[in-house]
């Protein structure tokens, strides 16, 4: 298998399953910390992205709702640095939900193009209270313009009830762009399902992963559609299925998704573990339950994506706290 990313790695499945299932995150470096250690307070859902020996991380800053700057309030870039086998992180770049005029922003992406850089943000569109996915181009990492932002996936392009989260994987000449989408049937009141300004947190819809595609160079993303549903709502994924992450292993791709049994429990997601060969079929091995958990009451561990520093792979990933706040760690095999 031919790889065109540094997001592969020489092992094969069972040998990362096995050491994910050996892990415990008690033992890991927290990187961020949360503003207060209460509920609704979060830093996270990392996103990973190495740019020669540099490691840059987009990240989150969640508080509780009903407080003045709530929700997704602050979004930026780190730097990620490893000083005596220890990490430290310096921000280079924010952006504060008023200047994108939301109510939350989620997940970012960095993707490096031939005359600098993307940055892929994810928003609730003040328009209609439905997630969203723009770009913003720039020569380098510290110069993003949000008013310079363009769109990429609407809720009305992708024909769903909101996009978000995006994740970008490069394979043999092709961009993947991984998403996580609100999966809806006819919704007869728009009002409760959108009024929240969330419908993940609702019961109108599903998250589930979806795709979209380009060629290595190219401009615009062809929308391909789901390629992992939750398919059972007995099960603890029956809710949800959000792909974070993909690996390339030695036997085909591995990814890292977070899956809960009800959108009462959005926010305490758990991880799960799918494998491909093509990238588009996804077959679930963690059936049963979570392959990790948190020690907190929610057992939630979500968000997990990757660095590879000196062939050994490292784990970025939101924990929930026993107090009920979320920080962010890093796991080292």
């Amino acid at each position: 298998m031919i790889q065109t990313t540094s997001k592969s790695h020489s092992m094969d499945s069972q040998t990362l399953i096995q050491l994910i299932e050996e892990w415990d995150p008690g033992h890991d470096q927290a990187i961020l910390l949360p503003e207060e250690t209460q509920p609704g307070y979060w830093v996270g859902c990392p996103g990973v992205f190495q740019d020669g020996e540099k490691t840059f991380i987009t990240y989150r800053r969640r508080r509780p709702r009903n407080l003045g700057a709530e929700r997704g309030w602050h979004c930026g870039i780190l730097e990620l640095k490893g000083e005596s086998g220890a990490y430290s992180t310096q921000e280079i770049w924010s952006v504060h939900k008023d200047e994108l005029g939301t109510a939350s922003m989620e997940r970012f992406a960095i993707h490096k193009i031939s005359d600098g850089y993307e940055l892929y943000i994810s928003y609730v569109d003040p328009a209609d209270d439905r997630w969203r996915v723009d770009v913003i181009r720039a020569r380098d990492l510290k110069s993003f313009d949000v008013k310079k932002r363009k769109p990429v996936l609407t809720a009305t392009s992708t024909r769903t009830e909101g996009v978000k989260d995006p994740f970008i994987f490069v394979d043999n000449g092709v961009e993947w762009m991984f998403l996580s989408v609100a999966m809806a049937g006819p919704i007869d009141d728009k009002e409760a399902a959108h009024g929240t300004q969330d419908i993940f947190n609702t019961k109108f819809a599903k998250s589930t992963t979806a795709v979209a595609t380009r060629a290595v160079g190219g401009d615009d993303w062809e929308w391909k559609g789901y390629v992992l549903t939750p398919d059972n709502d007995a099960t603890w994924d029956g809710n949800t299925r959000r792909i974070n992450s993909v690996l390339a292993l030695s036997d085909g791709y591995l990814a890292f998704y977070d899956g809960k049994d009800s959108h009462e429990g959005n926010y305490e997601e758990q991880t799960g573990i799918a494998l491909s060969k093509d990238l588009m079929h996804w077959t679930v091995v963690t059936k049963e339950k979570p392959i990790i958990e948190s020690d907190s009451p929610s057992g939630s561990l979500r968000y997990i994506d990757f660095q590879i520093v000196g062939g050994a792979l490292e784990l970025i990933y939101e924990i929930t706290r026993p107090d009920h706040s979320h920080d962010t760690r890093v796991h080292k095999f």
